[in-house]
């Protein structure tokens, strides 16, 4: 944070981590960054695990609301190839649920991840994406603009926030259209993987899991990335 005094540092990892329903939140004391997961995400997809972000302010920026413009820069300022992490590996299932949301990781030689998406809209309804090896985050993942509900956006404006939000960083969902042309058919779910992606980030090293998440928010990430770590503690590694 070079804003602060003494430019304090903090690194990602899972014990900084705070339950939020509407972001990523980390936290060093009285040190918060909002907001990191679409530039984590990035670094996710682009199998990125060492790197060091200088911001200005408590809040990354949402440029067009998705992770695209981080990774592009990524991958046009060169990225040096570093030693393999070990993957954390699962003996046996973790789950975390709350209501109707869940997200169940299994053992599994690699990471992958099924998402499903439901929203009782007629715009949007359920829909289902697969992500794994073969997946191009670049151009698959990483263009899937955040999204919201029209009563939603109402409702935070009138809480006097995301005032700086625009049509040109986020989709909204009408009663009977969407405010922008899609990316994809499926951009809603593809930000959600997108999200998924920055949240599991904070773990610090590679998952070896099939991860399948069945409408879930960042808190529920959160206490994912957790039980997660306790998990790396309980098998002798620091998380």
């Amino acid at each position: 944070r070079t804003d602060l005094p003494q430019r304090p540092e903090g690194r990602v990892e899972p014990a900084a981590a705070r339950e939020s329903s509407r972001c990523m939140q980390l936290q060093w004391g009285e040190v918060q960054v909002l907001t990191p997961e679409h530039l984590l995400s990035a670094c996710h997809g682009l199998g990125i695990r060492d790197a060091r972000f200088l911001l200005d302010g408590p809040e990354v920026p949402i440029l067009d609301g998705s992770a695209a413009p981080f990774a592009r820069a990524m991958v046009e300022s060169g990225l040096t190839e570093g030693a393999p992490q070990e993957p954390l590996h699962l003996d046996t299932p973790v789950a975390v649920v709350d209501g109707s949301s869940m997200i169940l990781c299994r053992p599994a030689p690699t990471f992958s991840a099924t998402y499903v998406a439901h929203y009782p809209h007629p715009l949007v309804g359920t829909q289902v994406y697969e992500y794994g090896s073969d997946t191009d985050y670049l151009s698959q993942i990483a263009p899937a603009r955040t999204f919201g509900f029209l009563e939603e956006v109402e409702a935070l404006r009138a809480q006097g926030l995301i005032m700086g939000g625009s049509l040109e960083c986020a989709v909204v969902v009408m009663p009977d259209h969407f405010s922008t042309p899609l990316r994809f058919p499926d951009e809603l779910v593809r930000h959600k993987v997108l999200d998924l992606l920055g949240d599991l980030a904070v773990l610090g090293r590679p998952l070896a899991a099939h991860v399948i998440a069945v409408r879930t928010s960042h808190r529920l990430h959160v206490r994912l990335l957790h039980a997660l770590a306790e998990r790396m503690t309980l098998c002798g590694r620091p998380a």
